[in-house]
Parts: C-alpha cells; structure tokens; sequence
C-alpha cells in the first residue's frame, strides 16, 4: 500500500463521532472540545503518515476504535 492509501484510510471526524466510546465522551464533555482532540490526533496521524519511511508505514494504527484512547486523553489534557 502506499502513501496516499494510507493518507485515504484516515477515518472522518463523523466517523469517529458516531464510535459508541466517542459518544460517551460527548456525555461528560462538551462537543467542541471532543471535536478539537479528534481533529488535532486526525492531524498528527497525517503528519506521522507524511514523515514515515515506507517500511514504517504499516506500523501506523489508523483504525478509528484504537484512535480513541488518544483523543480521550486528549480531551481530559485540554479540560
């Protein structure tokens, strides 16, 4: 696969926003907030996707379920 696959593979922030953990992070934050930590970890993916060498690639977790203990502790970081 390469680069711009990777980069194609990048869930959408409704995506990650209709993930059932997401929701319950809606519950105890406010939506902007929640909003602001997946698209900031959405950016940094990007860019970690950008700056990686082909064989570092596949080592790259683009899966919205596993993205999203990074954007909760991203949210609990900006509150």
């Amino acid at each position: 696969m390469d680069r711009q696959e990777y980069l194609s593979r990048i869930p959408k922030v409704d995506n990650i926003l209709s993930i059932p953990d997401t929701k319950k992070l809606l519950e105890k934050f406010p939506r902007n907030i929640v909003v602001e930590a997946i698209r900031t970890v959405l950016e940094e993916l990007r860019q970690s996707i950008s700056e990686a060498k082909e064989e570092e690639l596949e080592s790259i977790t683009i899966d919205s379920e596993n993205l999203i203990p990074i954007i909760s502790k991203l949210v609990e970081k900006i509150m």
